[in-house]
């Protein structure tokens, strides 16, 4: 494997970094890797623009190429890939890293040093057994890294640097200290660094190295390559855009849209808004009012996301961005006030002043970083001058231009500042995955700009026309048994947690009546884990929740498996590197052998030449329960001879069986993972072999986010039955939740036939994860609702009457009553109900019918 393909296996880099690095193997080849003078570096440009038009002119005495990636791609992730690329290669062991001012300077040490949380150099061996020396403005004074340069000659230095910190401008008569001469090498930093022979400069931001002081200072500089990093490949001069002439390789905001790695920006505007109509003060108002409304929305969305997906809440923030200072502190004193949210927003709103020449100052801007922290108050920033580079946060999701500006440019500079995706990746959830712009003023304008193959914004977010929309809010809708336990709210979550945890792990109980007899033994688990908490509350949560357990509805956990007679398997496929990382093997190493049952010593370089790495690979593939040798066995050999293979092109300096051998759990789990992907099932629906686990399942809390306005009783219809996905109904007596979401007008009237029907017990509608019906090429599917009458227990699902016949209806229908006839048969053997799938047709549903009327014209069989 070639370093390339490595590199972005190893370090899991995206299209753009990966087409990135790949250009700058294509230069190292293509010139000679030496400090030239102005003829050789002319000689250099002819070369590279036969193979790279785009690259006209290096724009300095050095040959210096651009890398001009879109806001939020992964400007710092792809400089720590080109370093690792030029150090193991051989090309270069000093690099001097540029940052256009103090956040970002900051951010980039952050960046490089070994331990931290965004430590670009993760999943590279080379660098992990041998780490980066970071040399900084504040260190490098003492000489010590630039001794040790000479004692040490395969050591990768980096150096980090704030462009103030070499600026060649004399400041009160005196130059910068880095200029100055050292007594520890006899010759300043400087100096020292300009005379290496591979020293490579690379320019975070660097579209703000144009002026004339900072071309001449990394002129002086004298480095062998120049790798500049923008997302703005462009300067403005007497008026006028000037693109930089020594783009390499451009990847756009539109295509990294397109690709989904930022946030979606949307223009916003109200229903039927004329900004002509208003005054300037009122159209601010109404910016103003809708982007707190836009806001709350995005922080209840974001709240329930995190509830339901279990991962940790992302808090948002807003930005306002303002005339002046003045118009600021009044903004300020606006939002903090009784009128605005009744004071919700006091001590939230942190104002960010520009200096008069327009440039933000390092220590101020300093002050934003931690409002990504997740124990910040501040939801609202005032900013005078737009933002700029170096503030690399993931939480903003709504901006409010205040100030005047052309609409395109509006656009351009504001979404720029809240991309970056807070969780790496598109959640699904469209108000979280999209960054809104409040621009009454200018919406039209911009939705026509829209309309252009290359604009960033594709549509428009329209409100409602009220200005007294209420914000959403997360809705809570617990189960039965949770909301009765006896016990100090301090222990509610973190005992029923516990508890929960330890029934899942229990197999083989036949219902939830049975379980009582384990209450006990859950009750000590449960102690053992929470000794710091009361054993007593603890004992008398545990009994109450597994009392009250029988509240609900025992529904078997039911696992199915493809039968035997099913046609299925692999498909033959070419394993994928990965960014698996295996570190080098110490010169002595123990091995256990699993064929022989014995444990032996090797010394470095290791000899296994009589140990059989691959069938010990193979043994612990087959330990998988669908991985079988007797059918799989070609597909096996030939994936274990390709892991091998990428093996011994990953690590050329080990030897592959003993890697093989030490890290058999790994590398199995990569190859068993790339498998499943290739898994195939030619299966008709139902032909699969069934297991119970046991014969009840937990239901989980569920998570609604909803304006205040549109809970409604469950009984009253909705005006417009489109819109019936936005409702949250209540008022239910049957019902295992308080609170159920539908997704038509049909579902609705269903459940008030439930709730009115003397034979329904109970019901519910089953979150996406809570049955395992599996049809088609192993697909699940989830009913629309459960219910249990006085005799049975049902699957239910409405349907469009023109989609009744579907093959994927046909399929989900045939699953779900095999499902039901396994289900009946563990019921009858435990004194249970049997169970029934229902498929009923959407305009079917009467108010004047029962449970036991559908059960008879629309049960599958």
């Amino acid at each position: 494997m070639d370093r390339v393909k490595q590199l972005a296996a190893r370090m899991s880099l995206r299209k753009p970094q990966v087409e990135s690095l790949t250009c700058l193997d294509k230069v190292a080849k293509l010139v000679e890797w030496e400090k030239k003078d102005e003829q050789a570096v002319m000689e250099d440009l002819r070369k590279l623009q036969k193979q790279f038009p785009s690259v006209e002119a290096f724009e300095r005495d050095f040959l210096s190429l651009c890398f001009a990636l879109a806001t939020g791609v992964g400007k710092t992730r792809l400089m720590g890939a080109f370093i690792a690329y030029l150090y193991t290669e051989g090309k270069s062991r000093n690099f001097f890293v540029l940052a256009p001012n103090l956040t970002i300077y900051r951010k980039l040490i952050a960046d490089f040093t070994p331990g931290t949380k965004k430590y670009v150099f993760k999943g590279i061996p080379e660098l992990e057994s041998n780490q980066p020396r970071v040399i900084t403005g504040e260190n490098y004074a003492d000489g010590i890294d630039v001794l040790n340069n000479n004692l040490f000659d395969n050591e990768l230095h980096i150096n980090i640097f704030n462009v103030a910190k070499i600026n060649t401008e004399v400041r009160g008569g005196k130059s910068p200290k880095i200029k100055r001469l050292n007594e520890w090498i006899g010759e300043s930093y400087f100096d020292y660094l300009a005379s290496l022979n591979d020293l490579v400069l690379l320019m975070d931001e660097s579209h703000r190295y144009r002026a004339t002081a900072g071309v001449r200072v990394l002129n002086e500089l004298k480095p062998l390559i120049g790798l500049e990093f923008t997302a703005t490949p462009q300067v403005e001069s007497n008026g006028k855009t000037v693109p930089f002439q020594n783009i390499i390789y451009q990847y756009s905001l539109h295509e990294a849209l397109r690709d989904g790695y930022v946030k979606e920006p949307v223009v916003a505007t109200r229903e039927n808004f004329e900004s002509g109509l208003y005054t300037e003060a009122e159209l601010e108002k109404v910016k103003m009012e809708d982007g707190l409304f836009i806001h709350e929305n995005t922080k209840t969305e974001l709240a329930v996301y995190a509830k339901q997906a279990g991962v940790q809440v992302v808090k948002p923030f807003m930005l306002f961005i303002a005339k002046d200072q003045q118009h600021a502190e009044l903004l300020k004193t606006i939002l903090e006030s009784e009128e605005v949210k009744n004071g919700a927003y006091q001590g939230k709103v942190l104002t960010i002043h520009s200096s008069k020449r327009g440039l933000e100052k390092d220590e101020v801007i300093e002050k934003l970083v931690h409002v990504e922290s997740p124990d910040s108050d501040v939801e609202i920033v005032i900013h005078v001058n737009m933002l700029k580079e170096g503030w690399d946060v993931t939480n903003l999701y709504t901006i409010v231009p205040l100030r005047a500006a052309k609409s395109k440019t509006l656009v351009e500079q504001a979404i720029g500042r809240g991309l970056r995706l807070p969780y790496g990746e598109k959640t699904g959830v469209k108000e979280i995955d999209r960054l809104t712009i409040v621009a009454h003023d200018h919406f039209q304008e911009i939705i026509d700009e829209a309309n252009v193959p290359e604009s960033f914004i594709k549509e428009g977010l329209v409100l409602g026309s009220s200005s007294t929309s209420e914000s959403k809010k997360m809705v809570e809708a617990r189960p039965l048994t949770e909301d009765n336990i006896i016990a100090p709210v301090k222990l509610h979550e973190e005992v029923i947690q516990a508890t929960k945890n330890e029934v899942r792990k229990l197999e083989g109980i036949q219902t939830t009546e049975a379980l009582s007899k384990y209450a006990e033994e859950l009750a000590q688990k449960v102690e053992r884990l929470l000794v710091h908490q009361d054993k007593q509350v603890i004992k008398q949560t545990v009994l109450n929740y597994v009392l009250e357990l029988k509240q609900q509805m025992d529904i078997p956990d039911i696992v199915f498996a493809p039968s035997e007679k099913v046609d299925w398997g692999f498909k033959p496929f070419k394993l994928q590197a990965t960014d698996m990382v295996l570190k080098p093997l110490s010169s002595d190493l123990f091995i256990h052998l699993l064929l022989k049952d014995e444990r032996q010593r090797f010394e470095h370089p290791l000899d296994v030449k009589d140990i059989d790495a691959k069938r010990v690979l193979i043994e612990r593939l087959t330990d998988y329960p669908e991985v079988s040798y007797e059918e799989h066995a070609p597909l096996l050999h030939d994936l274990v001879k390709q892991m091998m293979q990428l093996l011994a092109e990953q690590y050329p300096n080990e030897t592959v069986p003993a890697l093989v051998l030490h890290y058999k759990e790994k590398v199995s789990q990569v190859i068993y993972d790339q498998l499943k992907n290739a898994y195939y099932e030619n299966n008709q629906a139902g032909a699969y072999q069934a297991s119970v686990v046991k014969g009840f399942q937990l239901l989980e809390p569920l998570y609604f986010a909803v304006e205040k306005k549109n809970i409604r009783p469950v009984r009253q219809p909705p005006q417009e039955k489109m819109m019936i996905r936005q409702l949250l109904f209540e008022g239910f007596q049957k019902c295992l939740y308080p609170y159920q979401r539908f997704d038509s007008d049909s579902e609705r009237r269903l459940t008030v036939i439930l709730e009115e029907d003397h034979d329904v017990i109970k019901w519910f509608k089953p979150a996406k994860e809570q049955l395992h019906i599996r049809y088609g090429q192993n697909q699940r599917y989830v009913p629309d609702f459960i219910i249990e009458t006085s005799s049975d227990k049902l699957l239910c699902e409405v349907k469009r009457s023109d989609e009744q016949h579907t093959d994927l209806v046909i399929d989900k229908a045939k699953a779900a009553a095999q499902w039901c006839e396994v289900a009946s048969e563990y019921e009858r053997e435990h004194g249970g109900k049997r169970w029934k799938y229902l498929l009923i047709p959407h305009d079917q549903i009467q108010a004047n019918q029962t449970v036991e009327s559908l059960l008879s014209h629309y049960e599958w069989k």
